[in-house]
């Protein structure tokens, strides 16, 4: 069975100067399952992902795994954009990271009852998804461009052999060697064209680039 070998990712935050804190993050080996390298097997949970939908299988691939649920009601809500605590949450489904039992999270805007405080915990404690201004604004979605930075540093990607021409993202845009790197390994299919990275990234679009960070059959 194949390992994935994943660092740590950074957290997004309100500036770009802001956003991403340094990464010094220990690796972290995900044993994935069995079906990892199979055929997911597909169950029609979700009414609201239709099987002609562009990621359908990846939504399904990963709900059978474990790693990402519905809103509820057999809704997946794939066009929603994904906010913070749910990438988080994702995240550490993946990789599973977890806090000490000692550490609390250092913010104020994080109940000890939110669905994704444990995740959020973890993420913070091991310095991949930190606050601003002791806020950590879980409902905030996150952008493409700062998705693609989330992603470089979850995932052992390659390193660019190339520049790969995006028609909105500038070779000096801060976010453009990480997007860069995700159309590098397949994970984004759009150079050469619009990457749209300040547009809010939707549920399906998450799925489908986690999908393909676990497995090529998703490229």
């Amino acid at each position: 069975m194949k390992q994935k070998t994943m660092p740590a990712i950074l957290a997004t935050s309100f500036l770009a100067a802001t956003l991403f804190t340094p990464a010094a993050l220990a690796e972290h080996t995900v044993k994935l399952p069995a079906a990892e390298n199979q055929a997911a097997i597909l169950v029609d949970s979700f009414t609201d992902v239709p099987n002609d939908h562009f990621a359908y299988e990846a939504i399904h691939y990963l709900h059978n795994l474990g790693y990402i649920s519905g809103k509820g009601n057999h809704q997946f809500a794939p066009q929603a954009s994904i906010t913070r605590a749910e990438a988080a949450l994702m995240i550490v489904n993946v990789t599973g990271l977890k806090a000490t039992d000692s550490y609390s999270l250092q913010v104020s805007d994080v109940s000890a009852n939110h669905f994704a405080y444990d995740a959020l915990r973890a993420l913070e404690q091991k310095k991949i998804m930190q606050g601003y201004e002791k806020k950590m604004r879980p409902n905030d979605p996150i952008t493409r461009a700062e998705v693609s930075v989330l992603l470089s540093k979850s995932f052992n990607y390659a390193e660019p052999a190339r520049f790969h021409h995006f028609t909105d993202v500038n070779r000096n845009a801060w976010s453009y060697e990480y997007i860069n790197k995700l159309a590098e390994n397949g994970i984004t299919s759009q150079q050469g064209a619009n990457f749209m990275p300040n547009k809010q990234t939707t549920r399906a679009e998450f799925s489908m680039f986690v999908a393909r960070s676990l497995n090529d059959r998703f490229k």
